[in-house]
């Protein structure tokens, strides 16, 4: 059986790294004193499994004041196993040997393909020869460095079985197949490592996958991977208000079909922006996480996310890092306070019992008014001026203190948000989501799409979607469809349609528009590198359609175009609470695993 895992919020251990001491604990109102060091649980992605990795990283990240207690790495198979049966324990000696000098504990990675197994085209172990073959490599690593006589007892804190097998790591397999070939290969480890008893404080981590892709994870437990892996590993890439709403749907949807098995982030980031970095931080401290690790810790030929660059100096995510991260590790989410829809708030409890927000604007400035003693700060822990009211724009502001925050005088009354209101389930806040082509509008299917399984999208296939961030639409067949995404007013009212669409610089573009009652109200053709504004006053009745158009052009590739849509009104709240109030109402379901 898997290892008993035990959830809950105070009891989280994120890979977090790097201190804010003295910031939610200095007293609200005194002289601010210098940002110190602390202690605190860290980590991050190193890999000194690749054969020209810096031996010096971890070290020299503790002297810039980011102490890393745990991290993440690898052993190659193709380069532990060079002969069928043989190891070369050269090889992983020298990288066991110098993950143990850092002084952190390691999650181990377990991959990739071996040639002396692979069958003709594919990389991954596909037969029931190389799953064994794989398996043997797990344990024999394994016994020679965590087992009753191991070279390095207490070093690995997990193993990791595989790593993104439903995206680049895939073998040269589809998503069906790979969910059932992740699966055979993740029992079969399973099976070999809880035959051994001096293994079994160490979980084994299972569908490794890139995102937070429900349908993939769907289909793993379908194949029978909940009964061989202790927690569920993603990689939650992408914007941190995604990151939080797909965690939390995985969550639920784990919940809902009684699997326990607590979620590790075992990669998250890939930043170089301050900014990005502190609200990152703060949506995987929000979200069910019991593990988060960081990529990357220094910065190599591939990637420029490092927290520290090649020169060893830490960058500007490395700097952010040693402000927040620590503090947000330590702390107990409390909520995501809703004040304005285009205002993102996060509550925290910091470990002292102070009260600490990240806030930040989804898009352009929103205002926030704030009574009480406070202290405020930016990205990097310098101190913001104290002010009643903030613009806050797409820079976080990090509030410490007992205050209270309010929309601004003269914020308007929020409708309906497409973010915040985007869910798997249909209708809610007066949102649906359709295809059309020149002849017909038809709703689309929840949970295809994409890979993911967090989009709507057609069950017969084409790239034509509609996610929390925005739309794709595609061609079906030599016939262009676009996506459309529609509200439906729960009451009457004059009402203001804001936001944006904005759509990279590869293709040939796309053709927005906003249609009430199929009727245009802003069009923007040839939409490419660059960005539509729009801000359009309606005037609205009970169950009109307004619809938020996404066409394709002569070429669809490239054609995800990201919305920012706020409906709102300055009508009193109380002549549309009622109607507001019902159509916000509904249960999110999420689906089976």
């Amino acid at each position: 059986m898997p290892l008993t895992v035990t959830r809950g919020v105070d009891r989280r251990e994120f890979i977090l790294g790097a201190t804010a001491a003295g910031i939610a604990s200095q007293a609200v109102g005194q002289q601010a004193t210098a940002l110190a060091p602390a202690q605190g649980r860290f980590g991050a992605q190193t890999h000194f499994g690749h054969i020209d990795w810096s031996k010096d990283v971890v070290g020299t990240l503790g002297a810039r004041g980011i102490h890393l207690t745990r991290i993440r790495d690898e052993l190659f198979w193709n380069l532990l196993e060079p002969e069928r049966g043989v190891y070369d324990w050269t090889y992983g000696d020298r990288v066991m040997s110098d993950l143990a000098a850092t002084g952190a504990r390691v999650i181990l990675g377990f991959g990739f393909g071996n040639p002396l197994y692979n069958s003709p085209g594919h990389s991954f172990p596909d037969t029931d020869e190389a799953r064994t073959a794989f398996a043997d490599y797990v344990y024999a690593a394994l016994d020679r460095y965590a087992g009753a006589a191991g070279k390095y007892p207490g070093l690995i804190a997990g193993i990791e079985v595989w790593n993104e097998a439903n995206g680049n790591w895939n073998g040269g397999y589809g998503q069906r197949e790979m969910a059932f070939l992740l699966a055979e290969l993740t029992g079969r480890v399973f099976q070999r490592v809880r035959a051994d008893s001096s293994f079994d404080g160490i979980p084994v981590l299972g569908c490794a996958a890139v995102g937070v892709p429900l349908r993939f994870i769907d289909r793993c437990f379908a194949q029978g991977i909940g009964s061989s892996i202790d927690k569920v590993v993603v990689h939650p890439y992408g914007s941190p208000e995604a990151l939080l709403k797909e965690v939390t749907w995985l969550r639920d949807r784990l919940d809902q079909n009684g699997h326990e098995q607590a979620i590790w982030a075992t990669e998250f980031g890939n930043l170089t922006s301050a900014d990005d970095m502190v609200k990152t931080l703060a949506a995987v401290a929000a979200a069910p996480l019991e593990v988060a690790s960081y990529y990357l810790s220094k910065s190599d030929d591939h990637f420029a996310s490092g927290l520290m660059d090649a020169r060893n100096r830490l960058t500007r995510v490395g700097q952010a890092w040693t402000a927040w991260a620590d503090i947000l590790s330590t702390s107990t989410f409390i909520e995501r306070e809703t004040l304005s829809r285009r205002l993102y708030s996060l509550r925290f409890r910091t470990a002292d019992g102070s009260t600490l927000r990240v806030c930040w604007s989804r898009w352009g400035s929103a205002p926030l008014a704030v009574a009480g003693a406070h202290v405020a700060r930016d990205a990097f822990g310098r101190k913001v001026p104290t002010q009643q009211q903030y613009d806050v724009d797409v820079a976080p502001l990090i509030l410490v203190g007992d205050a209270v925050l309010a929309s601004a005088p003269g914020d308007r009354r929020v409708l309906a948000e497409a973010f915040d209101d985007f869910d798997l389930s249909p209708g809610r806040n007066g949102w649906s989501y359709h295809s059309r082509t020149v002849d017909r509008t038809e709703e689309m299917e929840p949970g295809y799409g994409n890979d993911r399984g967090t989009s709507w999208g057609l069950a017969a296939g084409g790239a034509a979607s509609l996610t929390a961030h925005g739309a794709h639409p595609g061609v079906v067949g030599g016939v262009p469809v676009e996506a459309v995404r529609r509200w439906t007013a729960p009451c009457s009212c004059a009402a203001t349609l804001s936001g944006s669409a904005m759509r990279g610089a590869d293709g040939d573009g796309v053709d927005v528009s906003i249609l009430k009652n199929g009727e245009p109200v802003f069009v923007r053709h040839a939409l490419l590198d660059g960005t539509a504004e729009f801000d359009v006053g309606l005037d609205i009745a009970e169950g009109d359609h307004v619809d938020f158009v996404t066409a394709p052009r002569a070429d669809q590739h490239f054609d995800f175009t990201r919305w920012n849509i706020l409906i709102s009104t300055a009508q009193p709240e109380a002549a549309l609470e009622g109607a507001v109030q019902a159509n916000q109402q509904g249960e999110a379901v999420h689906g089976t695993l």
